[in-house]
């Protein structure tokens, strides 16, 4: 069928709404008069509204044309479309009544909910990272040291710039230097984008580290007592 705007809120429809139309958008509030076009298609129709406040009376609404609605429905699905004129008395059994070709128009004002639609939020850039500062030495910091003898070795620390700027570049290496022996490799390990590093090696080397010193790529150096258990 074809809809035919008439009237919206008491004023004439805008100019894109003249001509046939198959939906009609209606916001809240408002009151469109359409005229709608159903050719030869007689009987029942619904209404289905999508206004949250109807969901729970109003969401559905029957209307008829060209047939009796106080009739109950008809429970063969060709008597629910062979049509029934209104105020007339039905055809004898085994006869028909010619359905008329004439068309028939109802008006209804129907109230529906239009959604506004969202616009997407721009997510925020994420922030650059600090850049280091040119010809700048960082401050390496051994915050823990423990090696456990035949079980693990665990040495933490930070390396920063000065200003509390991450040394996200450098990289520590960590050495043995317990006295009375040659100073030792462990271990390399790179700082994150916090200037934090961690080194952990299980089960470590086979003698007793009791002192280790840190040397960072960027220049700084620092020395710490091991614990041992």
């Amino acid at each position: 069928m074809d809809f035919q705007v008439l009237s919206r809120n008491g004023q004439a429809p805008f100019a894109h709404e003249r001509g046939p139309k198959d939906v009609v958008y209606v916001g809240e509030g408002e009151t469109v008069r359409l005229l709608m076009k159903f050719e030869h298609h007689r009987g029942r129709y619904m209404i289905h509204c999508h206004n949250l406040p109807h969901e729970d009376h109003d969401m559905m609404a029957q209307f008829s044309v060209g047939i009796d609605t106080n009739d109950p429905d008809p429970n063969h699905p060709v008597e629910a479309v062979k049509p029934h004129l209104i105020n007339q008395t039905a055809p004898a059994q085994g006869t028909e009544a010619p359905a008329p070709q004439t068309t028939e128009a109802a008006e209804v004002a129907t109230p529906v909910t239009t959604t506004p639609a969202t616009s997407p939020v721009a997510s925020p850039p994420a922030p650059a990272p600090a850049a280091a500062p040119v010809g700048q030495k960082d401050v390496v910091t051994i915050t823990s040291a423990r090696h456990r003898l035949r079980k693990d070795m665990t040495f933490s620390g930070t390396s920063r710039y000065a200003g509390s700027t991450a040394a996200t570049s450098a990289t520590i290496v960590l050495y043995d230097v317990t006295p009375g022996r040659a100073a030792a490799r462990l271990g390399t390990v790179k700082a994150n984008s916090l200037g934090n590093w961690t080194l952990a090696v299980k089960p470590g080397p086979a003698k007793q580290v009791t002192a280790v010193k840190a040397e960072s790529s960027a220049g700084g150096t620092a020395t710490a007592s091991v614990r041992t258990s």
